[in-house]
């Protein structure tokens, strides 16, 4: 078994052969799993015991948990230890176990008319057992449970697997810290799992008797595990569901692996809605992220529906939201002139509470924020159409203008779901046909093909248009430039190429995908088509002409007027004419604009980071590919120039003296002799990102 993304945790839970290690992280986090690979992988024996709710005032239940399989195995214990032992679990002295290694017959420690758990007993007010025989003497117990480990590690190692720290009762983890905080050089490994405090509620102090032990957080996946547990399901989920797993999972191993598999029980990936943003968590996750919503009051759980529907919905709320900010299920921040705002501990809580009502009772919820905010209008719309019953052509049009504003921000997947929803919400067939082709575009900037693609089959299923099947034509086929099918993108482009308004930028896509594809018939086609536009010209052919091309890139920069799209595209066309310098001024002015309205799409800081590793800024290249992550979605050609960059700009900074105070920028010579020829091979070889500024609707240069 091999665990995605805990590479580090395994080895750590693997390389246990004596002391201890605790491992904590929120529901979910992959705890249990690994405690499991250590058992499964132990060679030796292996002691379990497992929290439980139901179990956790029962004094010394985790004990007789643990100790159970091997009670016969007391016997050579001194006398004072063994009735120590045993009576705590409610067993006597008169308790016949055999010596070391005899198998124990099922409850033949127990009376026969002794009831299921009759000999544990509920904890008195002082936390001692009320039982028969009085209060243990604690110290005795613990030097008794030592003991008998102690013994057990002499016939082969063994390891204790506690796991669920937070359930289990304080008297048997009082003895296990005992001993544990005196275990040896002996082949003894306690190795237990614990949830995060903020999320134990009541019992936040439970495991306080294991405080300073070593610990190991397990911190939510990055994106690219993520990407990669997605993959492994049975039904990977693809499009704008999978974005909503990612963002909605929030790296949550279980998380991401019950909605792929709810999503692959509902099939189809549904067009996106403002209802249909926070996905239904499953029955299992229910249990887990919202087993603490049932006790708060009423006024409190609806207050909750309020929030869960617009985080911001706070105001005038705080007080009756006090017993769920106490209960660890969110925290209320801000407060000043941003307002305030409600954290929730992981997006599935609050998925789990918006999803624990009706669907009457979720629109009724957004018809009232919907009223309250009439001053913001991109909030307020996607409230409105969270609550449309049908078509609703105002709804719609103000989803399109929310959607403008969202990718002027860089807000590309809004802007692609806002689009989408807009189009579910159109009266009319070209208008939900148009509506659907502005999604695939924005869509492109996303990195998600499938996406792209499923929008640009609804559109065309719904109209014959001309011009609008060019742009789906043209949106495909920019999003699998980045992709290895580029005999179907060069097929998709040179189709929209025909339409007279799409021609120049179809062509400049088009020409990155000859570029990548290698094929030289595909490079003249385009080349035979591209007039006198210079940056398909450079791509096409990088050698032709090449003074002039330099010569006219400064005058094409002064009249792309700060456009981000296209000085992106000008740095790129800079680096393949062994402009690096000139490239890097390009990207770091581009960059520094894209980054000031929004977030970047997918490719450009890849585009740009081998243009830094060219002139010897290797931290900027490998920031430049960490940044650059597309891992699952489709484009296995810009994922390897990524992991391709991020591998080769740490081995520059180790092996060679980087630009600092003290250490000069590589020469103009040293570079061209030790990076360019390197650099250009990875050009050919490797999508460098440059292709997404093409994406752009407008050319990429005029």
């Amino acid at each position: 078994m091999t665990m995605v993304g805990r590479e580090k945790e395994s080895a750590a839970v693997l390389g246990l052969t004596s002391g201890v290690l605790i491992l904590t992280g929120e529901p979910g986090a992959g705890k249990s799993t690994l405690l499991g690979l250590a058992a499964d992988r132990h060679r030796g024996r292996v002691l379990r015991m497992t929290g439980s709710e139901s179990e956790a005032n029962l004094t010394f239940a985790g004990l007789h948990q643990l100790l159970r399989p091997v009670l016969g195995e007391t016997a050579r214990l001194p006398g004072r230890q063994r009735s120590a032992l045993l009576g705590a679990m409610g067993l006597g002295d008169d308790f016949g176990g055999g010596g070391f290694g005899q198998a124990e017959p099922d409850n033949a420690h127990l009376g026969e008319a002794e009831p299921d758990n009759a000999h544990l007993r509920e904890a008195g007010p002082d936390g001692v057992d009320t039982g028969r025989g009085g209060p243990p003497d604690r110290l005795l117990l613990g030097v008794a449970l030592l003991t008998l480990l102690s013994d057990l590690a002499r016939q082969s190692p063994v390891l204790v697997v506690a796991d669920d720290l937070q359930w289990i009762d304080a008297g048997s983890l009082e003895l296990l810290a005992f001993a544990t905080r005196r275990i040896g050089d002996e082949p003894l490994a306690v190795l237990a799992g614990a949830r995060d405090r903020a999320g134990e509620g009541a019992r936040g102090g439970a495991t306080a008797p294991f405080s300073g032990f070593p610990l190991r957080t397990l911190d939510p996946l990055d994106a690219t595990s993520a990407g990669l547990l997605l993959d492994r399901q049975p039904y990977p989920p693809t499009g704008s569901r999978r974005l909503r797993i990612l963002d909605q999972a929030a790296g949550n191993p279980l998380a991401l692996i019950e909605l792929a598999r709810a999503n692959g029980a509902c099939g189809a990936d549904p067009a996106g809605s403002a209802d249909g943003e926070l996905l239904p968590p499953t029955d299992r996750l229910m249990r887990v992220f919202a087993a603490d919503l049932e006790t708060l009051p009423e006024t409190t759980r609806q207050a909750l529906l309020l929030v869960a529907a617009d985080d911001r919905a706070v105001a005038g709320r705080v007080e009756v939201l006090a017993p769920a900010e106490a209960a660890g299920l969110l925290r209320i921040t801000g407060g000043g002139r941003d307002g305030w705002r409600a954290r929730f501990r992981h997006p599935l809580i609050r998925s789990a509470i918006y999803h624990s009502v009706p669907l009457a009772a979720r629109r009724q919820a957004h018809r009232d924020l919907a009223t309250l905010l009439g001053a913001e209008p991109d909030r307020r719309a996607w409230h409105l159409a969270a609550a449309a019953e049908g078509p609703d052509e105002e709804i719609a049009a103000a989803l399109e203008e929310s959607a403008a504003r969202a990718r002027e921000r860089g807000g590309y997947t809004a802007a692609t779901t806002a689009l989408e929803r807009a189009a579910e919400l159109s009266p009319g067939r070209r208008d939900r046909a148009r509506r659907l082709v502005a999604a695939a575009g924005a869509a492109v900037s996303t990195g998600q093909p499938h996406w792209v693609r499923r929008l640009a089959a609804q559109a065309a299923a719904l109209t014959d248009d001309p011009e609008l099947s060019a742009e789906a034509s043209l949106r495909v086929g920019q999003v699998l430039t980045l992709s290895t099918e580029h005999d179907t993108a060069m097929s998709l482009l040179l189709r929209a190429a025909e339409d007279p308004k799409l021609r120049r930028v179809a062509l400049s896509s088009a020409s990155v995908a000859g570029f990548y594809s290698g094929d030289e018939e595909y490079r003249r086609t385009v080349r035979a088509r591209a007039h006198d536009d210079p940056w398909t010209l450079a791509v096409t052919d990088p050698t032709a002409h090449r003074s002039e091309r330099v010569a006219a890139i400064p005058a094409l920069v002064e009249r792309a007027d700060g456009d981000p799209a296209r000085l992106i595209s000008l740095g790129a066309m800079a680096w393949l004419l062994d402009e690096t310098a000139l490239a890097v001024r390009i990207f770091d002015d581009a960059l520094h604009r894209w980054r000031l309205g929004g977030s970047l799409p997918i490719g450009l800081g890849c585009s740009a980071g081998w243009s830094y590793l060219d002139h010897g800024r290797w931290a900027q290249a490998r920031t430049a590919a960490v940044n650059t992550n597309s891992a699952g979605a489709g484009l296995p050609h810009l994922d390897a120039a990524a992991r391709s960059l991020e591998a080769t700009a740490p081995a520059h900074c180790s092996n060679r003296p980087g630009p600092s105070r003290t250490s000069p920028r590589p020469s103009p010579n040293r570079r061209a002799a030790n990076g360019r020829s390197n650099a250009r091979r990875s050009c050919w070889t490797t999508p460098n990102g440059c292709a997404a500024a093409t994406a752009s609707p407008r050319p990429a240069t005029s």
